[in-house]
């Protein structure tokens, strides 16, 4: 097939670029996969001439954003779909065929009222007209209209490979995210590995699409390296971002196999639109993330660590640091750092993942309980001690002393965990092993009696 052989020279590109020890990443292959069998000429020029043709048309607001001075925009919206559930289709035009082209094409959605959110580029390329729309009826009006429109098909230049193809017009799905980057980040991957294990050679559809397959199941299904995955990404807001780029990538598998046809696309594209599949996906990848084990982290993330949690606490106080370290051990929303002093950044590009955070709160959480017990016991003695660990299982710490604020710390940090858990890890990591959990507060007592002693 004439699409899979077009792959194939594409990939052989990125790899002769890799074997010239240019660095290939993402946005090298987005770049020249959106020139792939494209002849660059600029187009800018039919910007004006668009925006005053439609300026009268009541449907339809044509312009250039400031923000996007790329791109020709052309806009009717209802206001009643998100853009995460709109179909996205690339008519790619040649310079002769794109200012007539475009006009058709334009005044057929305008006529018939058909919403969309649609850009075209400045350049010729193979998207250079994107049209978002809102169902799948649309999407069978336009093509239909297409295919029977000579002009716009004589103008036709070959489409996006690695999409659904529907007589020369590509077609997918990508919600707030890009389906072409994704296509550059999964490439940009799959080549660097070649290059790597020094198997550059091999680089081919056939393993490409191995490729995908795998690294959906490894991040996907079992989670492996699922927040590095993420960094990598520079996904701000995981799991939301994360089950974006599940649903997205599942669309690209479908599209890699020969077998899959447009009626697959649509099945597809109603699953990933759908809320409740959507929910359950985010719920799942929530799980896949708080499963994630780091057994240890390294120095340099303990610095990067401990300079967001001294800045975040100079600003908004220890509470309100720990409960957001929660909230993103969570949800693995970066977010949730400010950019002041670059603590988002920061955190970010040392690959500060919910598993590594774990951890830190983790220990510090085991810290807190450890000193205000050794400030408790050797204040009040062994019996205070077992009643304050009593007592805090229903988050009441008042018996514990506050000599040195270690019980406003230990307030702190624990929140509303449960402190049963935290003496637990503190047991376990001490060799103890908790039968019952009358066992936990007098093991616990007698641990910190040894620890004392030992140290005297």
């Amino acid at each position: 097939m004439r699409r899979l052989e077009r792959i194939n020279d594409f990939l052989n590109l990125i790899k002769e670029i890799a074997k010239s020890n240019i660095e290939v990443d993402a946005n090298l292959v987005y770049s020249n996969l959106i020139m792939l069998d494209s002849v660059c000429e600029p187009i800018s020029n039919y910007f004006d001439i668009w925006i005053e043709r439609f300026k009268d048309y009541k449907n339809i607001d044509v312009f250039v954003s400031n923000n996007n001075p790329c791109f020709c925009e052309f806009i009717n919206e209802s206001g009643n779909v998100n853009a995460y559930f709109k179909l996205k289709i690339y008519i790619p035009l040649n310079k002769k065929h794109i200012y007539k082209g475009v006009n058709n094409i334009f005044d057929y959605l305008s006529s018939n009222n058909i919403y969309h959110e649609s850009k075209v580029s400045n350049k010729t390329r193979f998207d250079d007209v994107v049209i978002r729309l809102e169902n799948i009826e649309d999407l069978n009006k336009l093509l239909t209209f297409i295919n029977n429109d000579d002009y716009i098909k004589d103008g036709l230049i070959l489409p996006n490979p690695f999409a659904f193809i529907y007589n020369n017009i590509a077609i997918t799905w990508d919600g707030d995210e890009s389906y072409n980057m994704n296509v550059s980040y999964f490439i940009s991957e799959y080549i660097n590995e070649l290059k790597s294990n020094d198997k550059l050679d091999t680089a081919s559809y056939d393993e490409f699409y191995k490729y995908v397959c795998d690294k959906y199941n490894d991040i996907f299904v079992y989670g492996k390296e699922i927040s590095l995955f993420a960094i990598k990404r520079k996904m701000e807001n995981m799991i939301t971002e994360l089950t974006n780029c599940c649903d997205m990538t599942r669309i690209l598998i479908s599209a890699l196999d020969p077998y899959q046809d447009i009626n697959n696309f649509y099945k597809r594209y109603l699953i990933s639109t759908d809320l409740d599949h959507i929910d359950e996906l985010k719920n799942n990848i929530s799980t896949l993330l708080q499963k994630e084990v780091c057994n240890k982290s390294n120095i340099e993330e303990d610095e990067t660590i401990n300079y967001a949690c001294v800045k975040m606490c100079q600003t908004n106080g220890l509470r309100f640091t720990f409960d957001k370290f929660k909230y993103f051990i969570q949800t693995g929303d970066y977010r949730i750092f400010n950019r002041k002093g670059n603590i988002r950044k920061i955190i970010m590009n040392a690959n500060i993942t919910p598993a590594v955070l774990n951890n830190f709160v983790k220990n510090e959480a085991k810290k807190a309980l450890m000193d205000a017990s050794f400030a408790t016991i050797i204040k009040y003695g062994e019996n205070q001690l077992l009643a304050s660990l009593v007592k805090s299982s229903n988050h009441d710490y008042s018996l514990f002393t506050n000599s040195e604020g270690v019980r406003d710390n230990l307030i702190d940090i624990m929140g509303s965990d449960s402190i049963d858990d935290v003496i637990d890890d503190v047991l376990l990591e001490k060799g103890y092993f908790i039968l019952y959990n009358e066992d936990r507060y007098s093991s616990y007592v007698s641990l910190i009696k040894n620890i004392i002693k030992n140290n005297k």
